[in-house]
């Protein structure tokens, strides 16, 4: 099992079109802190029919989309 398998499974089974997450929120999912590993976590997404739409600093919140309403 991969680092955020996790995270990933959990967004794929809500199926929700777009999905605003906590940094908090992310850690709890994945079971891990959020750390640079993320940024590949986001790449193997789409394998899971989700893409990261905008990872948010200062709201510290990351928006994932369902890969169908991705432009």
């Amino acid at each position: 099992m991969r680092k955020h398998d996790a995270l990933r499974e959990s967004i794929r089974e809500r199926g929700q079109p777009r999905l605003a997450l906590s940094f908090d929120a992310v850690e709890e999912l994945a079971g891990v802190p959020l750390d640079r590993s993320f940024l590949s976590c986001k790449k193997e997404l789409t394998a899971y029919g989700y893409a990261v739409g905008r990872i948010s600093m200062e709201n510290r919140t990351v928006l994932f989309i369902k890969s169908e309403e991705v432009p």
